[in-house]
């Protein structure tokens, strides 16, 4: 059965395929017949496309090649290189009436690519972007595109015909250029380096030097034309699209921005409009004589960016346009290639090889030279130089757009798309091997609380992720004790996950202004009133992170180590209700709790309230309120700090101190015997403190192994407010003989993990802690 609807001269055949009497229509013969209907044909392309690409990202991704280089081997494998040399590939299953069907998805794709892409970018970034960044992003924009230049004028006679020489011009202006969307897939999906300082840097390079490249584009499509008129024609065009864009269609979408309501989601028609005028922008490109694919990239870039609009594009169109598409658009593009012809016209490729490695060598010498004049390390200059030379699915389009244009031939095409597949192969490997984020966190200094003289100043990093976390805070705070003699100093991170924007942003509310976010405006407006309430006692900075959730710890790690922070503050990852009872668990949060304990530059406090440090007791004598404080010490580093920080919280008379002594009656205990001198010298230290005030007591226990421990703890749980733990991950002891195979949260250590299992009813909270992981590794 065809079903056909006939306008005009055309003829649109809907894609069903014919009912016939034989049941071996799929048998060997009947193939051809089954590609002559268009949608089955691209349903089998795209599987064979798709099914190869993800069969070699599953072996490759596992020595860390990115998704990119997977769909670019499956091209050369599809395409003349291999499989595509066989006349049933090439004519039957990619034959030439099939390819403007799957070169329009593909392109499709990019398109949508590149809109989101800017979409996720803040173009006014570029006004806030330093001096080393902007110099960075301009010189190693400028120097390889005047190489190109120069180069193409000097050896002009090594290129007898006039296409061979736009062919080499073309190859090495793709060369010249950075393409932000590139970097920021680099920077952010494979090395995941966004957060730190080389890719902050990296990123506001790239965003000036692509804007910069993309404008010099316009501005010398017009000026090279020899008719004035036809200069002029186009110009006006484009110079009224820019101005629309800046002064109706940007100001139209903050106005809908601010009358949608907060935490509430766009209106889905005005999501649908501005995909269309994106597309339009395209067209209208394509009209005015410019590479069409500018004006999505020009139109997202006048969306504001992040929530609520522009993270709603993001979610809404990445993983079809992006994660389908684009990819298709990536092996379409290789399948072009033949390298056989790099071989086969070797001789006459010299010239252009020679073109291409030379512009590589200075493109990754103008990126190099001012950022050693910048002050960078070498090695750090070096991995920057290389993350901006690298090249992407963007680089990949262009040339095949100028191989569609006949302005690239076959040899100098399949030599552009191996130079690119090489390219995005061997730098990733190169900057991993170079650079490592964590490394600036591993440091000889002593950055924990038992470092510190006792009347000196304590510095912690508090990080929020929701208005309930403040409260928690503070209660804990309180319980510090701050003095006039011992003040504290609080840095309160609030931290948001980052959606609909590829540039992570870090704010320091002294000098900045706050984000337009309600919740963050609660926790700053939160901690100034409690800095005024205790002005005298305890100082707050307050800080906004923008980050996704994988990078977060990055800020976390930098902030503590910029601030000189002692101790970081961590909520746990879940909640109770008021009946005790497990209201909400994040694994984001759990995630990035494990990732800061294992990076951080100082000693790791992560904090539960169950709701019982806010009610305070009152102390029959004198009637007053004191907080109960309980220390349970097992030994080891991480219990010495968290006794150091107890006996911080008990120099207050409103609080009390029980230090629950723990003793293995066997000498199964594996620990050193400086660990065990260290560990009597603080109890010693201890139990003179408790001769001298009665507010302090010491208490020793003798157990055979863990459950014997555990439900002595169970007898007094309910009989404080705050508990204080050491973490003591990976320690053996007769403490917790039988207590590991139950653990499901190795974070807090195996008690942690007990006070914070659904089996213990208590509503005390909890205070777990893990000494700065360099010092321990020294001693």
């Amino acid at each position: 059965m065809e079903t056909s609807y006939k306008g005009g001269n055309m003829t649109t055949c809907f894609l069903i395929p014919p009912k016939v009497n034989s049941p071996g229509i799929l048998a060997s013969g009947n193939l051809t017949k089954i590609l002559t209907y268009t949608m089955p044909h691209l349903e089998l392309q795209l599987a064979l496309i798709f099914t190869i690409s993800y069969s070699i990202h599953y072996f490759l991704k596992r020595v860390g090649a990115s998704l990119f280089v997977s769909c670019l081997l499956a091209g050369l494998i599809l395409g003349p290189t291999c499989l595509g040399r066989y006349e049933t590939m090439r004519k039957v299953l990619f034959n030439h009436e099939s390819q403007d069907m799957i070169n329009t998805a593909a392109r499709f794709g990019f398109s949508m690519f590149l809109f989101l892409s800017a979409v996720k970018m803040d173009a006014g970034m570029i006004l806030k972007t330093g001096h080393k960044a902007l110099s960075i992003g301009i010189l190693g924009m400028v120097v390889p595109l005047a190489f190109s230049v120069v180069y193409e004028k000097l050896y002009r006679d090594d290129f007898p015909e006039e296409n061979e020489r736009i062919a080499n011009l073309r190859a090495m202006v793709i060369q010249s250029f950075t393409s932000f969307p590139v970097i920021a897939c680099l920077v952010g999906e494979q090395l995941k380096i966004t957060n730190s300082e080389l890719g902050r840097l990296g990123l506001s390079s790239a965003l000036v030097a692509d804007t910069l490249g993309n404008f010099g584009t316009i501005v010398l499509s017009l000026v090279k034309r020899t008719n004035l008129f036809f200069a002029i024609k186009n110009g006006i065009p484009l110079l009224i699209y820019f101005l629309v864009l800046v002064f109706i269609i940007r100001p139209a979408m903050l106005w809908v921005i601010r009358r949608t309501p907060e935490r509430k989601p766009i209106n889905t028609s005005f999501i649908h409009l501005t995909v269309a005028l994106a597309i339009a922008s395209e067209v209208y490109f394509h009209f005015v004589d410019q590479m069409q694919f500018l004006g999505p990239f020009f139109f997202g870039l006048a969306v504001p960016a992040g929530a609520p609009l522009g993270s709603a594009l993001v979610e809404k169109f990445s993983p079809f346009s992006i994660g389908v598409l684009l990819n298709l658009l990536v092996t379409t593009s290789m399948m072009r290639a033949d390298l056989w012809l790099i071989i086969s016209q070797i001789t006459k490729l010299k010239t252009f090889t020679t073109a291409i490695l030379s512009i590589n060598a200075v493109k990754l010498l103008a990126f190099l030279t001012p950022s050693l004049f910048a002050g960078m390390p070498l090695i750090d200059s070096v991995a920057l130089s290389l993350i901006m030379s690298y090249k992407g699915v963007v680089d990949l389009a262009v040339a095949d757009v100028f191989r569609d244009t006949q302005t690239m031939n076959e040899e100098v095409f399949a030599l552009t798309a191996f130079s690119i597949l090489c390219n995005a192969t061997i730098v990733p490997i190169l900057v991993k091997l170079l650079y490592d984020p964590s490394r600036k966190y591993a440091g000889y200094q002593s950055r924990n609380i038992s470092s510190l003289k006792p009347n000196s100043e304590l510095r912690i990093l508090a990080c929020i992720h929701r208005p309930d976390n403040v409260d928690s805070v503070i209660k804990l705070i309180d319980v510090c004790h701050p003095t006039k003699e011992s003040p504290i100093s609080i840095f309160a991170l609030h931290l948001i996950k980052l959606v609909g924007r590829s540039t992570p942003v870090l704010l320091c509310h002294q000098k900045q202004k706050p984000v337009s976010n309600s919740s963050s405006q609660q926790v700053i407006h939160a901690f100034n009133l409690y800095e005024q309430t205790k002005w005298d006692t305890v100082s707050v900075q307050t800080f906004t992170a923008i980050s996704s959730s994988q990078l977060m710890h990055e800020d976390i790690c930098t902030l503590a180590l910029d601030k000189r922070t002692p101790l970081i503050l961590v909520p746990l990852h879940r909640t109770w209700s008021i009946h005790g009872t497990i209201d909400s668990e994040d694994q984001n949060l759990r995630a990035l709790n494990c990732k800061v304990l294992e990076k951080a530059p100082c000693s790791v406090g992560i904090f539960f309230d169950r709701g019982r440090l806010g009610r305070r007791s009152v102390k029959a004598s004198s009637h007053v309120s004191v907080v109960s404080l309980c220390m349970i010490f097992f030994g080891g580093g991480d219990d010495r700090e968290a006794l150091s920080l107890a006996k911080r919280m008990v120099r207050s008379s409103n609080a009390s101190l029980t230090v629950i002594h723990f003793v293995a009656n066997d000498n199964k205990t594996k620990s050193s015997t400086e660990d065990k001198m260290l560990d009597d010298e603080e109890l010693e230290g201890l139990k003179q403190i408790s001769a001298r005030n009665e507010s302090v007591v010491y208490r020793k226990y003798e157990v055979n192994n863990g459950p014997e421990t555990v439900l002595i703890i169970r007898s007094f749980a309910n009989l404080y407010d705050l508990f204080l733990l050491g973490r003591r991950f990976g320690i053996v002891s007769a403490h917790t003989t039988g207590l590991s195979e139950w653990s499901e949260l190795p974070e807090l250590g195996i008690f942690g993990d007990f006070f914070a299992s659904k089996d213990l009813k208590t509503r005390a909270s909890v205070f777990v802690v893990q000494k700065q992981k360099q010092i321990n590794r020294l001693r």
